[in-house]
């Protein structure tokens, strides 16, 4: 369902884009990640794997509305110091103890981050071995982990920076 094709020109012709069916990388179950949470969600953990050719992404959940020109937001990669891997924001303004309290889920630091955006540097998270750290953490988890999101949340627990 691309829809671009019917949007003025003044704005496709500031972007390029290229349709792929949604799929999982090989080796990973795509009946256990289709499901997880909601279809296609968790796709965007085997990005890397996904994208071989790419190095730099920025995701969006489709209930995302830019207020501003995305090339702004796209020039915060070169915020990123030489070990960062992606960028999200805090899910709360105010410490979220829901996950610790009920599910026992470590989150990053004192706020659960929301993976609604993500600016994913695709190479570095290949070399850091992300989607293969990411199946670990839902393997410990799977029972209490409801989304992608909070595999997220317990992977920045263990790598903060």
């Amino acid at each position: 369902m691309i829809k671009f094709n019917k949007w003025p020109a003044s704005l496709t012709n500031k972007f390029s884009y290229t349709y792929l069916d949604p799929s999982f990388a090989p080796g990973y179950d795509p009946t256990i990640w289709r499901n997880f949470f909601k279809p296609c969600a968790s796709q965007r953990l085997f990005l890397p794997e996904i994208l071989v050719d790419v190095d730099s992404v920025i995701y969006l959940d489709t209930d995302m509305l830019f207020l501003n020109d995305i090339v702004k937001l796209w020039k915060r990669f070169g915020d990123f110091n030489s070990i960062q891997i992606l960028g999200m924001v805090p899910e709360e303004a105010e410490p979220f103890d829901y996950f610790m309290d009920i599910f026992r889920t470590p989150y990053h630091l004192k706020y659960q981050l929301n993976s609604g955006l993500l600016l994913m540097n695709l190479t570095r998270m290949r070399e850091f071995k992300f989607s293969e750290k990411i199946q670990m953490i839902y393997k410990k988890y799977h029972e209490i982990v409801w989304s992608d999101q909070c595999l997220l949340n317990i992977l920045f627990s263990q790598y903060p920076s």
